[in-house]
């Protein structure tokens, strides 16, 4: 059965269920789903609401095992597994992977400036300020230079 939650709780389950990682999310997600069975069991329907509800719910529930968790002593085995997994996953999800961004605007949207300005005789410094300053894009020059070469080399 999803217990009834207040709206302030509600709030802050969506705030930290915003903060966290897919994996996490998906296993929040998965808890819902279970809140959901159970209330179609027994009630039969479902609205917008309720699924708001069962998912506050479990959001709810996975913050306070994570902060109960965190302030516990003496862990179990099992307890210190399942804190590493969610510490690891939020590592993963921090992790940034901009360089593919970057990439592909130098291969899509640059290339043929990059080569216009290389064949004006700018360096590969200048052309990252060039980019910088006249396109607000931060590449730096020897990342220019490689992505430039090995899309040219294709």
């Amino acid at each position: 059965m999803i217990p009834s939650i207040r709206q302030s709780e509600i709030d802050q389950a969506f705030r930290y269920l915003a903060k966290q990682p897919s994996i996490i999310r998906q296993k929040i997600m998965l808890e819902q789903a279970q809140h959901l069975r159970v209330h179609r069991s027994q009630k039969g329907k479902l609205s917008a609401a309720i699924m708001e509800r069962a998912l506050a719910a479990a959001a709810l529930q996975f913050m306070n095992e994570e902060r109960r968790l965190m302030r516990k002593s003496e862990m179990t085995n099992d307890e210190a597994e399942k804190l590493k997994d969610i510490r690891i996953a939020r590592a993963k999800a921090n992790k940034k992977n901009k360089s593919a961004n970057k990439r592909a605007l130098v291969e899509r949207r640059y290339f043929e400036l990059i080569g216009k300005l290389r064949g004006e005789g700018l360096s590969w410094r200048q052309i990252s300020e060039y980019l910088k300053s006249n396109h607000r894009q931060r590449i730096s020059h020897s990342y220019i230079q490689k992505t430039w070469t090995e899309f040219k080399l294709r």
